[in-house]
């Protein structure tokens, strides 16, 4: 069975994100997922919010200067709590919503392959399964 490998970005997020996306390119592997939260030194979720195509623009260029193409991005835009997409309150779900829809922005701008998210948590008063 032939598979083809990704590594996220996130693996060496000591290092510059040129450097990190360089060493994942040296090791072989064609595809980086790209990871970014409250506090991650490669993308940062505040520009990722206010300008996906800019922020896209920016990853683009250090993606393709490696050699790489991006094979999933997985944006976690706080807490579990915060922004949850399954928030009862729904001032937050809209909030939740627009974030993602930047999210989608982002990844289609970088051409990544797939978009994880966190799918929520679960909420007092409410059970799993709802």
């Amino acid at each position: 069975m032939a598979f083809e490998l990704s590594c996220t970005d996130f693996t060496f997020h000591a290092l510059p994100h040129d450097s990190a996306l360089g060493l994942i390119a040296e090791m072989g592997i064609p595809y980086c997922d790209l990871l970014f939260f409250p506090g991650c030194r490669h993308v940062q979720v505040d520009e990722v919010l206010a300008d996906p195509s800019g922020s896209a623009r920016v990853v683009s260029r250090r993606v393709e200067s490696a050699g790489l193409q991006v094979a999933d991005t997985l944006g976690v835009f706080g807490s579990y709590r915060d922004l949850s997409p399954n928030d009862p309150d729904p001032q937050t779900r809209s909030k939740s919503r627009s974030a993602f829809e930047s999210l989608l922005e982002f990844a289609h701008g970088v051409g990544a392959h797939g978009v994880t998210i966190v799918p929520g948590m679960d909420w007092p008063g409410e059970t799993h399964e709802s």
